[in-house]
């Protein structure tokens, strides 16, 4: 019906799982149907190469050729426990993925959307002048910024900062993230890169902050899809750690039972702005 009405073409996969669905939408083109049950995905998925199974980018098929894993099936039939070891949650993914586990939900069409930007601004009660100040300022907008990612189970890839000075002058400028994240770290180095290339050297105090976050994505699709380059830093898993933790604290006693030193007897307060 497609072709014949619209003169276009289409390849469909038709699975149990779906990431072997999508296997099946390129396993024949163009114009193809593919199906792939419980009964025969191990003679049409297990033949084909690795890198062909969803997600599985440059880092993960680097570390399959070190384990000499060069087919899906391969993958299936290794250890999920050494594949963790190697890769973490995401390796996990993938090695069920092979073996036709995926227990994600098929999201209706007409399901809430995510939000596509997330954000947190603040008007001082007054003026910063001193970079201390500046930073402390972007770190608490970032930590509130960053629990709601983590709340929605989200990963940014670009931070936007928005300075306005006493004379209600507005800069703006944003930074594409060298990998995802949902850490206040991420963002608040960021942003303090954003405020010194952009706006210190006007030395002019500033009146209002918005430390807004976009382009976000899923945290597991985000972990599949690219390899974080932070993620390879081991500061930035002890950060992940530790604001994980700080997570659960604050869910259980409140978001004032959690605070950095550097917020201590700072007169800020946070207007919420979502985008």
């Amino acid at each position: 019906v497609i072709k014949d009405e619209t003169g276009l073409t289409i390849s469909v996969g038709v699975s149990f799982s779906k990431a072997f669905a999508k296997l099946g939408s390129d396993y024949k083109k163009p114009d193809a149907t593919t199906v792939i049950t419980r009964e025969n995905y191990k003679e049409i998925v297990w033949k084909l190469p690795v890198t062909d199974l969803l997600f599985v980018g440059k880092s993960a098929k680097k570390t399959f050729e070190r384990l000499g894993i060069s087919t899906i099936g391969e993958l299936a039939g290794s250890s999920r426990e050494s594949i963790a070891a190697l890769l973490g949650k995401t390796g996990e993914t993938i090695h069920d993925y092979a073996n036709g586990i995926d227990l994600s939900p098929v999201q209706s069409a007409f399901a809430e959307n995510d939000p596509k930007s997330i954000g947190r601004g603040t008007t001082f009660p007054h003026d910063l002048t001193e970079i201390s100040e500046i930073r402390t300022g972007i770190t608490l907008l970032s930590d509130d910024v960053a629990a709601r990612l983590r709340k929605k189970h989200l990963l940014a890839n670009v931070v936007t900062l928005t300075v306005r000075d006493p004379n209600f002058k507005t800069t703006t400028r944003q930074k594409t993230l060298p990998s995802p994240t949902h850490l206040e770290h991420d963002i608040t180095e960021a942003c303090i890169e954003l405020y010194m290339r952009y706006y210190a050297s006007r030395n002019l105090p500033v009146r209002m902050l918005t430390v807004t976050v976009s382009s976000l994505v899923d945290e597991n699709t985000a972990g599949l899809l690219q390899f974080s380059l932070f993620g390879e830093d081991e500061r930035h898993e002890k950060n992940e750690r530790m604001e994980l933790a700080i997570d659960k604290i604050r869910s259980k006693f409140g978001r004032e039972a959690m605070k950095k030193g550097s917020f201590l007897n700072r007169d800020f307060s946070i207007r919420e702005k979502d985008d």
